[in-house]
């Protein structure tokens, strides 16, 4: 059924590593963004994940109080371990996150990264899309967090912990990266990423003098977090529509999004649509449909935008 394609399980988080579980939630944080309207230039990432002491995997600053699933805080912090054995709820395993093997437990040895955001007042947020937490060994978890902080000076962290459950309830909203998650790219629709990797679209796109204002133009309709956006691109066969599309889409808050299906038979014939229709769902996507004359492109709006914000 296609709605299991879109419920991640257990074995498909496991496959991540440190690397690849890094990547994986800076992409689940650029879509967070764009939803609660957070430029990306907000989000960084620190590619050096093999830091022992307690170092910051990505931070995403925003001088509102952000009102996102992830994002809650002007600053928010995320440290991300993916090791199949990581416990949170044992308070030795985080001293020895926080503070190093075989060191005092004091500020001077957190982790740079942990200390630049307990000093601006950030919230510290524990990523383990490994574990599956019950309330219980997740208020142990904060509760071993709280604690060292507070041996460092830190008092009242703001300190939030994400297991799989959590993560599973917030990725519903992306099915794409649901997709990406679970390596499947030989279906009638792919992510992004997979469209990219065409022979056709790997050529390089030369931009013509309107199309740099018309892809900007595009983004920003595509960025709104209120109303939902019907857009169609028209022109010859053979003038690059398609690469068009796929570039526009390039960007880091909208790549995530992304599903793409080559033609609207395609799409209607895939049972997509009854899927995004049911009233139960509620994520945010970006259809990209190749090959969709007015008709289809009609019928496709008309059964979806009772599911949008607009």
């Amino acid at each position: 059924m296609i709605s299991e394609l879109f419920t991640p399980t257990k074995s498909e988080f496991d496959r991540l590593d440190q690397t690849s579980g890094v990547e994986f939630i800076a992409k689940l944080l650029w879509a967070e963004s764009r939803r609660i309207n957070i430029s990306v230039i907000n989000i960084s990432i620190s590619r050096n994940v093999n830091v022992p002491d307690g170092g910051i995997d990505v931070e995403v600053k925003d001088k509102s109080e952000p009102q996102g699933e992830l994002i809650r805080n002007k600053l928010s912090c995320f440290q991300i371990k993916t090791g199949k054995n990581f416990r949170p709820q044992e308070d030795h395993q985080i001293k020895k996150e926080l503070f190093g093997s075989n060191k005092t437990l004091e500020k001077e040895n957190l982790g740079e990264g942990v200390k630049r955001c307990l000093d601006q007042n950030g919230a510290y947020i524990l990523v383990c899309p490994k574990q599956l937490l019950n309330p219980e060994e997740i208020r142990k978890a904060e509760e071993n967090n709280r604690k060292n902080f507070e041996l460092c000076g830190y008092h009242n962290v703001h300190i939030i912990i994400i297991d799989q459950t959590k993560l599973i309830g917030v990725l519903k909203r992306y099915p794409s990266l649901i997709l990406e998650l679970k390596g499947i790219t030989n279906i009638n629709f792919q992510t992004h990423s997979s469209w990219s990797n065409h022979v056709q679209m790997r050529k390089e796109f030369i931009l013509g003098k309107t199309h740099a204002i018309d892809i900007e133009k595009v983004r920003q309709r595509l960025r709104d977090p209120i109303k939902s956006a019907h857009i169609r691109i028209l022109g010859e066969p053979g003038i690059g529509k398609t690469k068009f599309a796929l570039e526009t889409t390039r960007s880091q808050d909208l790549s995530p999004l992304v599903i793409y299906f080559v033609s609207s038979k395609k799409f209607l014939n895939s049972g997509f649509l009854n899927y995004i229709s049911l009233q139960d769902n509620d994520f945010t996507a970006i259809l990209v449909i190749d090959e969709c004359d007015l008709n289809d492109s009609l019928e496709i709006w008309n059964q979806s935008k009772s599911r949008t914000t607009d």
